[in-house]
């Protein structure tokens, strides 16, 4: 869900995913997978929270809410996710892209003579133009934009996005440090230094 609601991903639920549950571990749960995921990171603006379709994940989500510690695990994840260089910050973002990017670089010049004159030489969705030809030049154009202005910008524009449909608090977490280093991992050794910082005055209760 996190991963669709940042992308503003609009080509889905209604179709794009599947569901699965291991036969012989069932009492793990079940996965959800996302594909042709092409209609996503347009703009940074674009928002698809409202999504709520009749026995689709966005349906299943909505009723989760419902269920407070659902909301308070979600709310989890997007922090995870989104601050102290989870996956969704901007420069783990952009560096995740542009290693992406490079190992297909060539690879597009082909892309662009399969598909690059489709829409206006194949199959025409409208009767007349202007129609995109997805040439080298239009692949470089975009990867710009997702570079200088998508990712630098997307991860507090959803994050307000988030707190506006109330999915995520508008108060910001504590920040748990170990050797001043945000902690991406659980586990610590003999000799490392805990803190926590706020932009908030903290109140800690020590049990």
């Amino acid at each position: 869900m996190i991963i669709n609601f940042y992308g503003a991903n609009w080509d889905w639920d209604e179709h794009n995913w599947i569901v699965l549950r291991s036969r012989v571990n069932p009492g793990k749960g079940f996965q959800f997978f996302s594909w042709d995921a092409e209609h996503i990171l347009e703009n940074v603006t674009s928002s698809v929270l409202t999504e709520n379709n009749s026995g689709r994940p966005s349906e299943l989500f909505r009723l989760l809410l419902k269920n407070n510690q659902f909301k308070k695990l979600f709310a989890d994840k997007v922090q995870k996710h989104c601050y102290y260089g989870g996956a969704l910050t901007p420069e783990v973002a952009a560096a995740r892209w542009m290693k992406r990017s490079e190992e297909i670089d060539t690879a597009i010049i082909a892309e662009s003579a399969r598909w690059g004159d489709y829409r206006r030489d194949v199959y025409r969705y409208i009767s007349a133009g202007p129609f995109y030809l997805y040439d080298r030049q239009w692949w470089l154009d975009e990867q710009s934009f997702l570079i200088n202005t998508y990712f630098p910008n997307r991860t507090a524009q959803f994050i307000n996005q988030l707190v506006a449909d109330s999915l995520f608090p508008s108060i910001s977490a504590p920040q748990l440090l170990v050797n001043g280093a945000p902690v991406r991992q659980y586990s610590m050794k003999a000799g490392d230094v805990i803190t926590i910082s706020s932009s908030r005055r903290l109140h800690l209760l020590y049990g």
